[in-house]
């Protein structure tokens, strides 16, 4: 019975992951062929997110990214979705006041313009 169990919990795991790589992949090949900033800005935000549970360095690296570019073309929407995952991969990484100060920098972000369903999952 509990081999049975094992075997279907790492079955479930495994056809969670792969459905993630596809995502992962997905997104990387629009990220390719996106055409504007404010696109690829969302398109990173995304892939941010993907990599979150099994590369939280890879969710580092597209985070700043994504935070410059959306910095550099002055999109509110892109600099409050990038705070708020980048603050959630530092509660993964287990820094929890980094991790609460970007969320609270998101939502005063959110705030000033007016977009506070940026701030949710």
């Amino acid at each position: 019975m509990m081999k049975t169990l094992a075997f279907l919990l790492a079955l479930i795991s495994s056809f969670g992951f792969a459905q993630n790589r596809q995502r992962i992949d997905s997104l990387k090949y629009e990220l390719a062929i996106a055409k504007t900033d404010t696109s690829r800005v969302l398109i990173m935000a995304q892939l941010c997110n993907g990599y979150r549970p099994s590369k939280p360095d890879s969710a580092v690296f597209f985070g700043e990214k994504r935070m410059a570019l959306a910095e550099k073309i002055k999109f509110p929407k892109g600099m409050i979705r990038n705070t708020t995952n980048y603050g959630r991969v530092m509660l993964d990484l287990g820094n929890i006041p980094k991790s609460l100060a970007m969320q609270f920098k998101a939502l005063q972000m959110a705030k000033e313009n007016n977009l506070l369903g940026e701030t949710g999952p």
